[in-house]
């Protein structure tokens, strides 16, 4: 096959990716009732490039004709040896050759394998675990660690070619949604924010999944004291997702309507093997072989988004008095308003705001909104009240956050356990804004 050519969108989060190239024989060619997708039974070459530990384990582009010189390692080879055969031995019978291969830095890079399979699939868990075993091996008796980058599967009567490589994730827009540009952390978010930035990081597939169920888990004992949460669900409608990639409607057909409680007894089992993998002595999950690595694989979608679904909710809370007044040609004093916004963790049109509602003197004139989804603890008569003002008072604004299960006019809410992380949004403003200094503002007052 002719070094094989083809754009790819970098994927959603970095992930490994798997494509698949069938040549189009011509109907008298006997290889055209050969070629079929999955492939057929018969012998297959499969090359493992590999990568050392936290570089180049995520690609950002993929070309096939590069991708096995790409290729690295911290072991070096001999000086005169242009490459090393292996023979693999498991439960004392022969089960396969493996030939390791340098690159042009002397150093190990691909580790290839010939197996007979019925398909792909088959090919790839046949040479997945004849070679990841004697990785592992290596790797003990280097002293170093040595990751897989991708593979290549070729099926050689064919040469029809499935390959599988980290890609790293698409860029995305800086977000800090409105109203956060000051955002108070406490222990408990730091942890959970923690355990999903791990998961975002992690290369190894069973950590992935045990820091998103980390975020599930905690997140869930959180909002099982809110009185007023409804229960998560999927959509019912694949599109509602927003994901993108070509698993996605096989990854949660499965989960479509169902109650994020559901899908948390359904990980469960894996869950608790994959902290299990973490125990040298269970008999659990294990890197070294291919189911365990793919049911893994196939989970962290879903699970990586019922951790983002069930982030915390975010509020912003304004209740300034009214004290503006004139004096002379001048204003003193602050506009008064009384406003809440409650951002959900899922997006919902503009800064994913849930529900917003205000009260507020707009340069003299008294307006009044209300926005988004009514919540359970409104008092909906209070909107129509003849003062636009007391549509939606100080008192209805604390009542409301106390039925959220935030205090925030009560000294004591802040900062439970002694400590908090201040980020503060810094830049230059734009050039038709003004900017003052605190004590021009302060002398206002």
């Amino acid at each position: 096959m002719d070094n094989p050519g083809f754009e790819i969108p970098r994927p959603q989060y970095s992930s490994r990716e798997q494509y698949t190239i069938v040549p189009n024989f011509p109907p008298e060619d006997p290889r055209a009732s050969l070629t079929k997708r999955d492939g057929s039974p018969g012998d297959y070459r499969v090359i493992f490039t590999l990568a050392m530990p936290g570089k180049e384990v995520f690609a950002t582009e993929l070309n096939l004709s590069l991708e096995l010189t790409r290729g690295d390692s911290l072991v070096a080879f001999g000086a005169n040896r242009t490459e090393y055969q292996v023979e693999v031995r498991q439960e004392g019978k022969a089960v396969g050759g493996i030939i390791l291969g340098k690159n042009q830095a002397g150093r190990l890079a691909t580790a290839l394998v010939i197996v007979k399979a019925s398909s792909f699939i088959e090919a790839q868990k046949t040479a997945y675990e004849i070679i990841a075993p004697f990785l592992s091996f290596l790797s003990f008796t280097s002293d170093v660690g040595i990751e897989i980058a991708g593979y290549q599967i070729i099926e050689l009567v064919t040469q029809s070619l499935m390959c599988s490589w980290g890609a790293m994730g698409e860029v995305k827009s800086m977000t800090i949604p409105s109203g956060y540009e000051r955002f108070i952390s406490n222990k408990t978010t730091r942890r959970l924010l923690a355990a999903y930035r791990e998961g975002m990081n992690a290369g190894n597939v069973f950590y992935q999944a045990l820091s998103f169920s980390k975020v599930i888990e905690g997140m869930s004992n959180v909002l099982a004291r809110d009185p007023v949460r409804k229960a998560l669900r999927f959509p019912t409608d694949m599109e509602d997702l927003k994901l993108k990639g070509d698993q996605i409607p096989e990854l949660f057909a499965r989960f479509l309507g169902k109650k994020f409680s559901w899908a948390r007894e359904y990980f469960r089992p894996l869950i608790r093997n994959a902290i299990a993998h973490l125990d040298p002595s269970s008999d659990t999950l294990d890197i070294d072989h291919f189911a365990d690595v793919n049911v893994c694989e196939r989970a962290i979608p879903v699970l990586r988004y019922m951790a983002r679904s069930l982030g915390c909710r975010g509020l912003r809370v304004v209740a300034t008095p009214h004290t503006m007044r004139k004096q002379g040609a001048e204003h003193r004093g602050r506009w008064g308003a009384t406003i809440l916004e409650i951002y959900a963790p899922r997006e919902i049109e503009i800064h994913n705001v849930l529900r917003s509602l205000y009260a507020a003197n707009d340069g003299g004139r008294w307006v009044f909104g209300a926005n988004g989804e009514v919540q359970p603890f409104e008092n909906i008569s209070a909107y129509a009240q003849p003062r636009v003002r007391d549509r939606f008072t100080p008192e209805m604004l604390r009542d409301y956050c106390e039925a959220l299960g935030a205090r925030p006019f009560d000294d004591s809410f802040y900062m439970p356990d002694g400590s908090a992380t201040l980020v503060e949004e810094i830049g230059r403003m734009p050039s038709r804004h003004t900017t003052y200094t605190l004590a021009d503002e302060q002398a206002k007052f």
